[in-house]
């Protein structure tokens, strides 16, 4: 069945927000249309009831009883109530502050001073009482000052004009701001080998820092993100920020917090890749910080990726009990459909950690991972297993696999890079004749010298003789 925008809009409602929907459309202030509220109430017990959104024309049959079937008719309802789902989610995302904000700048505007006071006194107490420090509430703040300004300007008043305090929080705010894009910039970079200008903000944060904004924790701990993502490896910048985020969590929304989190994270895993334990120790406890906080968790549930990261990184640092406690604990917070697979798929990594090669290559055999990262990762170490098992046929056949799944396939320049280069490393490897040591030499000086390059460690094992 085609699927149409109006079905991709549905599926993602939640029951609270199929309730709160459905008053909205009983609103006449926003449609007066009895077909619309007829399709939503038709489709909500149909998700009700676990079953697949409908053919046109049975939604036509349910939303016009007894009509002649009218193909555009049906469409024009579906589109409106796409276009009025879209209302409702805009209108949700109004936050309180905003519309005191907006509301108070129409009393401004229309010259109703009292109320305008009132509105204002309200948006303060919210902004005093919020436990939220991080960048939205600063932005909030100078929108406040700046109604303020904006009031005693056209008022003509001659009680001073609180410009300092404008400028200041304006400062915190364009740090805060540049720093959030500039680690998003880095972390982007380091993924798809681009190039970014930051523009003053080098010269701004040696400002910043002689004039005491490090002491404000959000701007510290954004300082601190900024400066080991853009040094690329300093452990005590990394542990300096980590200790920030431990203790100053709660200044930040929850969004923006798993951010950073993730900021965090991303760089272990990287830096992981690289072949540096000290920051799988560090990312392994930014983990246990984020479980703890519950940050890593969307809803309740947690993503398949995070999953494998966390069980990955475990396994890495040797692990394997608490690897295996995490599975227990946390597989229910996998939604159903990718359960299974990623269970596996860790059971594998398990098993290979623990020398078990013919049990990790058998789960790898048997399960179908439809995410590209993950499958690249089962079939690398699919190679690895067959060759600690001396399989060199079924070796042969997946290193072509995986050179072909590599060049088909929409990668970014370091995961292609990374993947080829284990391929030919491999291929080099088995090609060496027994006691060729100016060749393992020279292979393992390759090894050492190449720039991506995640199987580094495991590759020079086997070139100096170590076992899978």
């Amino acid at each position: 069945m085609k699927q149409y925008k109006l079905y991709e809009l549905f599926e993602t409602l939640s029951n609270g927000e199929l309730r709160r929907l459905r008053r909205f459309l009983q609103s006449s202030y926003f449609t007066t249309r009895p077909d619309v509220l007829a399709a939503f109430d038709y489709l909500a017990a149909r998700r009700g009831a676990g079953r697949p959104m409908p053919e046109r024309a049975l939604l036509f049959q349910h939303t016009f009883p007894g009509e002649a079937y009218d193909d555009q008719k049906i469409r024009s309802t579906m589109s409106s109530l796409a276009e009025l789902i879209e209302q409702f989610w805009l209108a949700e995302a109004r936050d309180s502050y905003g519309s005191l904000t907006a509301l108070a700048q129409i009393y401004r505007r229309r010259g109703l001073e009292r109320q305008f006071r009132w509105t204002m006194k309200k948006a303060a107490r919210h902004l005093e009482h919020s436990t939220l420090r991080d960048p939205d509430y600063y932005e909030k703040r100078l929108a406040y000052q700046a109604e303020w300004l904006e009031y005693q300007s056209a008022s003509k008043r001659t009680t001073e004009l609180h410009l300092q305090e404008i400028t200041d929080t304006l400062d915190i705010s364009y740090l805060l701001a540049k720093l959030r894009y500039a680690c998003t910039q880095l972390t982007h970079a380091a993924v798809y080998q681009r190039e970014y200008r930051f523009g003053i903000l080098p010269l701004a944060l040696e400002e910043a820092k002689r004039l005491g904004y490090l002491d404000i924790p959000a701007v510290a701990i954004y300082y601190y993100c900024y400066s080991f993502l853009s040094e690329g490896y300093n452990l005590p910048y990394f542990q300096r920020f980590r200790s920030l985020l431990l203790e100053h969590g709660p200044v930040f929304s929850s969004k923006e917090k798993k951010g950073l989190y993730l900021l965090a994270i991303n760089f272990c895993i990287r830096q992981m890749n690289s072949g540096s334990m000290e920051f799988a120790r560090e990312g392994w406890a930014m983990y246990q910080q984020g479980l703890e906080q519950e940050v890593l968790l969307e809803d309740g549930w947690m993503s398949r990726f995070t999953f494998y990261n966390i069980a990955a990184t475990g396994i890495r640092l040797g692990e394997f009990e608490a690897v295996e406690r995490f599975i227990r604990e946390y597989k229910g917070r996998l939604k159903e459909e990718y359960r299974m697979a990623s269970v596996q798929f860790i059971q594998a990594r398990l098993a290979f950690a623990r020398g078990e090669l013919s049990q990790a290559a058998t789960i790898l055999q048997s399960v179908d991972f439809k995410d590209m990262v993950n499958n690249l990762i089962a079939k690398n170490l699919l190679i690895k297993a067959y060759y600690g098992l001396q399989e060199y046929d079924l070796l042969e056949a997946q290193l072509e696999s995986l050179r072909t799944f590599i060049l088909r396939k929409d990668f970014s320049d370091y995961h292609r890079s990374n993947y080829l280069n284990i391929i030919r490393f491999v291929q080099r490897l088995i090609s060496l004749a027994p006691y060729d040591a100016e060749g393992r030499q020279k292979l393992e000086a390759d090894i050492q010298q190449a720039e991506v390059l995640t199987e580094r460690e495991w590759l020079l094992a086997q070139v100096r003789g170590g076992g899978a």
